[in-house]
């Protein structure tokens, strides 16, 4: 029987569950798959109960993406990106995954953002948003901007998309900084990728003082990382200052992710038609 588990900090809100149940039943395997609320401070611990009670994997979500590589074995892509979602058992360690990646650049091009050649800009400086910068890099954007509460830590999350593509130009910004306002005056896509509007998660009242989506191109494509609840603050300001909102993105995101860990955990595709239908996409 698979014994799958979901760490985060809260998790009350996730449709990972009933997702990843729904999957399981479809694919006729016996399993479970629990969410556990987790406190940064017991990561460690976690961790290792997961391991000592025979857990064959995890997903890992807010805010551990980025801790809990210090508790589990990587490899050089995972080491690029700094965050982990996915953990898969192998003897007495898992190995850790990230398939933030795979699942972001499969829903934008779902909605017909696909970043090649285009100029993408980042909002965050969190595991999300370097999956975020590593994904559209790789996948041939011709310049990535991060925008940040600090221009430091916006930098650390840039530094790693010039890292996946040589052809990729970065830049980071703090929020409310001239640079990344003009960054947005040329961008193809915008993405949310800050906890910023979650439920149960921090107000977005900071993001939007700091983030002028009035001056984004005309055209420009919409996408939040946060799927509960379906319609956020940012997304409604979007909507608003007259960019095209990516409808469901954040959950078709879930689902592609969640798809990749299936695949990790079962060597067997995923039931991504069952898994939409199990979040009502």
């Amino acid at each position: 029987m698979l014994r799958l588990a979901l760490l985060g900090h809260p998790v009350a809100h996730s449709r990972s569950p009933a997702m990843m149940r729904a999957a399981l039943d479809a694919l006729d395997l016996q399993g479970v798959y629990v969410p556990f609320d987790v406190t940064p401070d017991r990561l460690g611990a976690a961790v290792d109960g997961l391991l000592a009670l025979g857990f064959d994997g995890a997903n890992v979500t807010l805010p551990h993406k980025t801790a809990v590589m210090a508790h589990a074995r990587t490899d050089p892509s995972t080491r690029l990106v700094g965050a982990v979602n996915t953990l898969v058992r192998h003897g007495d360690r898992f190995l850790a995954h990230n398939t933030d990646v795979e699942g972001l650049l499969a829903a934008m091009r779902a909605h017909g953002a696909d970043p090649a050649r285009g100029e993408v800009v980042v909002l965050g400086a969190g595991g999300a948003a370097r999956a975020a910068a590593v994904g559209v890099a790789g996948a041939g954007a011709r310049r990535v901007t991060v925008l940040a509460r600090q221009r430091a830590n916006a930098w650390s999350v840039a530094s790693v998309a010039q890292q996946a593509s040589s052809g990729c130009v970065a830049s980071a910004y703090g929020f409310g900084e001239e640079g990344g306002a003009r960054a947005l005056e040329t961008a193809s896509v915008v993405i949310q990728a800050t906890s910023c509007g979650m439920q149960g998660g921090p107000s977005s009242d900071e993001l939007l003082a700091g983030i002028d989506l009035t001056r984004c191109a005309h055209g420009c494509a919409a996408f939040d990382m946060v799927y509960v609840p379906a319609r956020t603050p940012w997304m409604i300001a979007a909507e608003r200052a007259g960019l095209r909102v990516l409808p469901d993105a954040g959950a078709e995101m879930l689902v592609r992710q969640g798809a990749a860990a299936l695949r990790h955990w079962t060597g067997r595709e995923a039931p991504v038609e069952v898994m939409r239908a199990a979040l009502g996409v």
